[in-house]
């Protein structure tokens, strides 16, 4: 059984595909398999997502990283990325692609921006990326979505933090509680909060789901949804499976769960201000929309600049002796494009 998943993690690997499975079609210790291989880096993976519309249903996926492919299948740890023909996509409410020809000056800037990526030599946890590129998607139209994805939007904050872009260092900069900034942005008005995820008696990742998800369009039963499928994932492991985790998890995960609609009905009191935008629809996607402005702008001068960005939807990984320089040009370019300044910490 082991085998024959990393035979199909490795094949995966080399001809740049996925595989896809269903975790019902697999049996408990197969589906314990490939969540070890994960959380240890050996392959990289994408949770699916059910719809009662089959059509837009997804299947789970995953394929070997560099590193498993360096033991098992040979002693190369480059991975060259396949060129997209398509690398600005319109896709309709229905997730299909619209074949539409996307603005000249916003193909142009990504353009110029996958050059510069293409020429550098990004490496982590022993891994080298070749012919790293991005792309965007929009939803709808080329006022919704927008947000720029590559191969290495996958990779956890763990293994980002040892990400050497050209042979040095790098250091990553994120906009801090970025849509509740746009969300107050949009209305006219401006949060002064401290930390927008802090209520008392409630967790900051526990609110973060929270407000996440309700910026998304979504209400109480999708972060109930959210937190059961964390609490499954949990218990399907078993103890000796993840020993950093906290004894604590499962029954934290469960509180979590019993009380997702106090998450949210906190979140929205804490936020009455932004009260007017839970009613709008595909806020998440206009939300979405700005920030991919936003960052759109930092990478535009960044590249003036020759310096390489690796971006991960609201914040952005450098060269560490560019730190100050990419702070200055984030702040600067929110308050371009939603008139307000938004933190950015570094990590």
């Amino acid at each position: 059984m082991m085998t024959k998943i990393i035979r199909a993690a490795i094949h995966a690997y080399e001809t740049d595909s996925w595989c896809l499975y269903r975790k019902n079609d697999l049996s408990k210790p197969e589906n314990n398999f490939i969540e070890l291989l994960w959380l240890d880096g050996y392959i990289d993976r994408k949770i699916g997502k059910w719809n009662s519309d089959k059509n837009r249903s997804t299947a789970s996926r995953f394929m070997a990283t560099g590193y498993l492919k360096g033991i098992y299948g040979g002693q190369t740890n480059v991975r060259t990325i396949t060129r997209r023909q398509n690398c600005i996509q319109l896709r309709d409410e229905n997730g299909g692609e619209i074949e539409i020809k996307p603005p000249r000056i916003m193909k142009s800037e990504l353009d110029a921006l996958n050059n510069l990526v293409r020429a550098a030599k990004i490496a982590c946890n022993e891994i080298e990326y070749s012919g790293v590129h991005y792309r965007r998607v929009f939803n709808i139209d080329w006022k919704h979505g927008g947000r720029f994805y590559s191969e290495l939007s996958q990779l956890t904050k763990a293994s980002r933090s040892k990400m050497l872009i050209d042979g040095e260092s790098t250091i990553e900069l994120d906009f801090s509680s970025m849509h509740i900034h746009l969300a107050y942005a949009m209305v006219g008005e401006k949060f002064c909060g401290a930390d927008a995820y802090a209520v008392e008696g409630f967790s900051r990742e526990e609110m973060k789901v929270a407000s996440l998800i309700c910026l998304n369009g979504g209400d109480a039963r999708a972060v109930r949804s959210h937190w059961k499928k964390e609490s499954e994932a949990c218990s399907g492991l078993d103890a000796a499976a993840r020993p950093s985790m906290p004894s604590s998890r499962p029954l934290q995960l469960q509180t979590y769960l019993y009380r997702s609609k106090a998450a949210v009905e906190v979140f929205k009191l804490m936020h009455e201000s932004i009260a007017e935008i839970w009613g709008i629809a595909n806020i998440g996607l206009k939300l979405q929309y700005q920030d991919s402005c936003i960052m759109a702008e930092c990478m535009r001068r960044l590249c003036e600049l020759n310096i390489v960005p690796v971006s991960l939807h609201d914040s952005i990984r450098v060269q560490s002796r560019y730190a100050d320089v990419v702070e200055s040009i984030m702040r600067e370019a929110s308050v371009a494009i939603c008139g307000v300044e938004i933190p950015v910490k570094r990590t």
